[in-house]
């Protein structure tokens, strides 16, 4: 798992955008090379540079496009294979689609007819094997980190539920710690019930002043802090003392806004608001979102440009 802009985003996400831009650019390079493949000296020519690189540069950069807009790395979205292969042909229909705008647009970025058949055919092939086989390699190497919830209310059971939707994180959730037993209510002859032993479907594995104990048998290595009110209920010292032994201490709602890149407005303090780094801009994420704003609106203007000057003529 990774932060990045301060949001959780699975680690297997980013090595699959990275691996499958690799097979993007070998799909392209071994489509050419069975097009001419009694042709070498065709070959030579298609591949020559600098044209090639710039028809590839465009032909990976479309197809991640797709890829991305149709949800085929929202891994929570298609966990299951039949929703992978839906998405992967979602993906490059729409990639196939732009491609043929693109190359009415500008002709000289075309790879081949030939070429892009079988491109597709081969992309479509190595994507899912190295899904397959990615999926059952990751699930028995990845590192599942283990999460405890200090609180178990409203908002521990909110923290509870946006993890479980995120599956394509490797965290664990281990369970709940109550700061006072939960009472699940009296029965109608007016006699308590037993304190409640689970929160949206996950146990809760003691009060508070086990913290220690609890995260030292679990093997915790991230409480999140979700406790409506923290006066007099926050056990400081012992959250000191696991914050040095390595586990990591985080907000509730800081977790949330992570998880869902939302903020969480039911129960949140405005302390939060202040505290938070979310809001923080620094200088390389100004330079950044600038240059894509500048880049993806030249791009705009650019395949807009012939379509605004035929409305101008008509």
């Amino acid at each position: 798992m990774v932060r990045i802009f301060n949001q959780y985003v699975s680690a297997k996400s980013l090595f699959l955008m990275a691996l499958e831009t690799v097979l993007i650019f070998l799909s392209l390079f071994c489509g050419a090379k069975l097009r001419f493949l009694g042709d070498p000296l065709q070959f030579s020519r298609y591949t020559a540079l600098p044209m090639f690189a710039l028809q590839t540069g465009v032909f990976v950069l479309l197809f991640q496009i797709c890829f991305h807009y149709c949800g085929f790395y929202d891994l929570a979205a298609t966990a299951a294979p039949a929703q992978q292969i839906v998405a992967l042909f979602e993906s490059l229909g729409a990639a196939c689609l732009l491609l043929g705008l693109m190359y009415y647009l500008f002709p000289v970025l075309v790879i081949g007819r030939g070429v892009l058949v079988i491109t597709t055919v081969l992309l479509a092939g190595l994507v899912l094997f190295s899904r397959f086989a990615l999926d059952k390699a990751w699930s028995a190497a990845a590192f599942q980190e283990r999460v405890l919830i200090l609180g178990a209310g409203e908002l521990g059971a909110k923290v509870a539920q946006e993890m479980e939707r995120r599956g394509d994180l490797a965290m664990h959730l281990a369970g709940f710690v109550a700061v006072k037993p939960l009472a699940a209510g009296y029965h109608s002859g007016g006699a308590a019930a037993a304190p409640a032993r689970e929160i949206a479907g996950y146990p809760i594995l003691g009060g508070i002043e086990d913290l220690d104990t609890i995260a030292s048998q679990n093997g915790i290595s991230r409480i999140v802090v979700a406790l409506e009110d923290r006066r007099g209920q926050l056990p400081i010292s012992q959250l000191v003392k696991l914050r040095v032994q390595g586990l990591r201490i985080e907000d509730a709602h800081t977790a949330i806004a992570s998880l869902t890149g939302r903020v969480w407005l039911d129960t949140v303090r405005p302390s939060w608001f202040v505290f938070s780094d979310g809001f923080h801009r620094s200088k390389l994420n100004l330079i950044l979102k600038r240059s894509v704003d500048l880049a993806f609106g030249i791009v705009g203007f650019v395949l807009a440009a012939p379509i605004m000057i035929v409305l101008a003529v008509a």
